[in-house]
């Protein structure tokens, strides 16, 4: 007969023995030992905000689990988009918790990357890959025109993704119903402008700017109100 035990710790020497009862009395078998193997280590991490708005910083976080996964050195590496070049190490080596758990802070992310992270050991072990995807920076503000019923939407996107589509979207139950629409024209090295008269009711209304598949994402505006 064969029985599981759980809750057993890695790396330890535990003595047991057999003991059987029935009619006739106890019998004790003799005193055995087993010895845990321990648990390889393994990592897990998670970017966050996914996606970010571009400049903005990115936290990868996650735990070394397994036996001696505390106070070990960790490495972060990162392959920024169209991740061609390979993974390289960024910033400082950070060191776990007891608990095995680490941080990284990754500042003024511009561009979709890969990140992932590894123990420096000669047995290295090594953390899937997580992509962190950077949407565009929409800035958007909507302004009265001499025209009742009618509003002008405009602002700024960063990067300047010249020639990206722009909607102009009131909410509605939840819902974008497109109430107008533009492209991204230049405005600096950094940015991009749009500007449309549009016909407006009163509510909420958002800006979507949809770029093509890229090293960076879309993204919405800031929702206006319309009074």
């Amino acid at each position: 007969m064969r029985l599981a035990i759980s809750g057993l710790q890695p790396i330890t020497v535990y003595h047991y023995r057999l003991v059987a009862v029935n009619g006739s009395g106890v019998a004790t078998g003799d005193d055995r030992t087993l010895k845990t193997e321990k648990i390889p280590l393994s990592l897990q991490i998670l970017a966050s905000p996914n996606p970010v708005s571009f400049g903005s910083s990115v936290i990868v976080q996650g735990t070394l689990s397994g036996t001696g996964n505390a106070n070990r050195t960790v490495v972060l590496q990162a392959n920024p988009f169209p991740y061609t070049a390979g993974f390289q190490s960024v910033g400082n080596p950070d060191v776990t918790l007891p608990n095995g758990e680490f941080k990284f802070v990754v500042l003024n992310q511009e561009q979709s990357t890969q990140f992932r992270v590894f123990t420096p050991t000669s047995t290295a072990v090594l953390s899937p890959v997580a992509t962190e995807n950077v949407a565009v920076r929409v800035s958007s503000h909507v302004a009265r025109t001499k025209r009742p019923g009618f509003a002008r939407i405009y602002g700024t996107v960063t990067p300047a993704v010249i020639g990206a589509q722009v909607g102009m979207l009131r909410i509605a139950q939840g819902r974008g119903i497109l109430a107008g629409g533009t492209v991204v024209k230049p405005l600096n090295s950094i940015s991009g402008q749009f500007s449309r008269v549009v016909r407006v009711q009163k509510g909420a209304y958002r800006v979507l700017v949809k770029v093509a598949p890229g090293g960076v994402v879309s993204a919405y505006g800031t929702p206006l109100l319309i009074r």
